[in-house]
């Protein structure tokens, strides 16, 4: 009896780290043989193995997952004899090049104050917060309207196609004056 398992793991150091699939392994292959021993000459004498003398494994394709790249597209076919051993495979995972940006909109003029890009991979740390941006431009006088990250410490998505957005807008801030004339 031989049998077939693919493990799916996720690469070293990724923020993501283990199991990225469930274990696939395939239904067991079994030869049989049967035969008969000569006791005055002590030789065995084998019929042939059945179902034949080799069968075959299907190729299996690895698993799908959002913003993650195995290094095998699939395990391919393999074929087994009778004196081959079971079959341990393993595909692992990298992640994906991923994009963030955040633009800090003035919303008295509708221009752009700064934009900030990065990059990395899947569920990665950005290593980023707007705090420290905010309060730079709160203290050159404006007023944060809003913040679509929260001020939460960003992670990079896993989706390839659409890079992540972000918008914090702020406006001029104000104060009363008057003037009299005599």
């Amino acid at each position: 009896t031989i049998t077939e398992t693919v493990h799916y793991q996720y690469a070293d150091g990724l923020a993501r780290s283990g199991k990225a699939a469930d274990d696939f392994n395939a239904n067991a292959l079994t030869f049989s043989r049967d035969g008969f021993n000569d006791e005055v000459t002590e030789v065995d004498h084998w019929n042939a193995w059945t179902p034949s003398d080799q069968q075959t494994f299907v190729a299996v394709p690895s698993p799908v997952i959002e913003g993650y790249t195995p290094d095998q597209s699939k395990i391919g076919v393999i074929n087994v004899v009778p004196t081959s051993q079971s079959i341990e495979k393993t595909v692992t995972y990298t992640a994906d090049a991923q994009k963030l940006t955040v633009n800090f909109i003035d919303d008295t003029t509708g221009k752009t104050l700064k934009t900030v890009n990065k990059t990395g991979y899947s569920d990665e740390s950005a290593d980023y917060d707007t705090k420290s941006d905010i309060q730079d431009l709160i203290s050159k006088h404006y007023d944060l309207v809003s913040d679509q990250t929260n001020g939460k410490r960003l992670v990079f998505d896993h989706d390839d196609n659409i890079d992540q957005h972000y918008e914090v807008h702020l406006s001029h801030h104000t104060h009363p004056i008057n003037e009299q004339h005599t």
